[in-house]
């Protein structure tokens, strides 16, 4: 009798507890990688706005070095047109904050929806999300960093999430 349950069955009940359990194993070796997929996500969409932002940076140092400018500091008169719009500069890059300047970081750049900008500590902020944040090297931000000097280039830098 035993032998005929175990034909119709296919499998015994160990062998059944068994696979139950190498499934559940499987489950938690592989469900961090899943889960870790929201902020992956998260990054890659930072890091397209880093990168539209490097691209923005070298147009204007590019216009910057064609119009002979690329090495004066902030001041009346040193500045590029992009697009029909005027646009300060510092040493060759677009300033950090342009309130109260000539420009916008809105000419330069177009953002998603997803993403809001801020001006912290003279420094140009976008993230993600409904928080502010309040000060610089915020979880989901990038942070662009103008020019010191001739000899510091600005910086971006890209706070993942």
């Amino acid at each position: 009798m035993r032998g005929i349950l175990r034909k119709n069955c296919g499998f015994s009940l160990i062998e059944f507890v068994i696979i139950i359990i190498v499934l559940g194993l499987l489950v938690v070796a592989v469900s961090p990688k899943f889960i870790d997929i929201k902020s992956d996500s998260e990054n890659a969409s930072l890091l397209k706005v880093k990168a539209a932002i490097e691209n923005a940076m070298m147009m204007v140092h590019a216009k910057s070095s064609i119009k002979g400018n690329q090495q004066l500091r902030r001041m009346p008169g040193v500045n590029v047109e992009i697009n029909g719009v005027i646009l300060d500069i510092k040493h060759g890059y677009p300033l950090a904050d342009y309130s109260g300047s000539n420009g916008s970081w809105d000419v330069l750049i177009d953002l998603d929806e997803e993403f809001k900008s801020v001006i912290i500590g003279g420094h140009f902020i976008v993230y993600r999300g409904e928080n502010t944040p309040t000060t610089l090297n915020e979880k989901c931000t990038v942070d662009y960093r103008q020019a010191g000097d001739i000899a510091t280039p600005p910086r971006i830098v890209l706070t993942a999430c």
